[in-house]
């Protein structure tokens, strides 16, 4: 097989068929997203690929203990892990990962505790961490992160969080609409020098 990269998006496997998967060693990216796959099919499926480095995995519910078997896979460079039904646990293990730089965990249950762990990791090029109730101190620990593309919409981050993430000299693109950064907020992240930013809908709260 001389295949590389295999999208079996909205499937159904059953343990024969994620085994036979799993043995594909030429195998570099892999979509199974929506395909119900759970924490256990995770182990079935990473058991054996050795060449592994982009794998999307988003709308299957494998909940904190499938990213806890994906955090051990040392080869993964980019993640898709959207709606997976995470919390903090498994963000945390995810940040552990030693050689990934672009990490897509979306419309999750990750809180200030999880975004913290993704801040102090250090590989990290990218991060979308929208839909995930973050709060309004959601990204002050991205002050300091080593981080260059982040996505914060619909995290409910206030001014505080704006004018830590405005103080971060690696941070090129930030992407933090519909969320609550007042003008305080806003004018830090204008003036900060990114490449890319968007501030779209945000609603101020009422007391920061």
């Amino acid at each position: 097989n001389k295949v590389w990269n295999l999208r079996l998006a909205h499937s159904r496997f059953d343990k024969k068929g994620l085994t036979a998967l799993s043995n594909d060693k030429k195998l570099r990216w892999l979509d199974v997203r929506d395909s119900n796959i759970k924490s256990q099919d995770v182990a079935i499926l990473l058991d054996d690929m050795q060449s592994l480095t982009d794998l999307g995995i988003s709308y299957n519910p494998i909940g904190n203990e499938g990213a806890k078997l994906i955090a051990q896979n040392n080869k993964i460079r980019e993640l898709e892990v959207n709606n997976c039904v995470l919390g903090d646990v498994g963000a945390i293990a995810l940040a552990t990962m030693p050689n990934l730089s672009e990490l897509e965990i979306t419309n999750n249950y990750i809180t200030q505790q999880g975004a913290a762990a993704f801040a102090k990791g250090n590989g990290l090029y990218l991060l979308a961490i929208d839909d995930n109730e973050l709060g309004p101190d959601g990204a002050v620990a991205f002050a300091d992160a080593s981080i260059t593309a982040l996505s914060l919409e619909h995290t409910g981050i206030s001014d505080k969080s704006a004018i830590a993430l405005a103080k971060n000299h690696t941070l090129k693109n930030v992407w933090a609409a519909f969320n609550r950064i007042g003008k305080d907020g806003i004018d830090a992240l204008q003036q900060a020098k990114f490449e890319s930013l968007d501030v779209s809908g945000n609603v101020p709260m009422s007391s920061d």
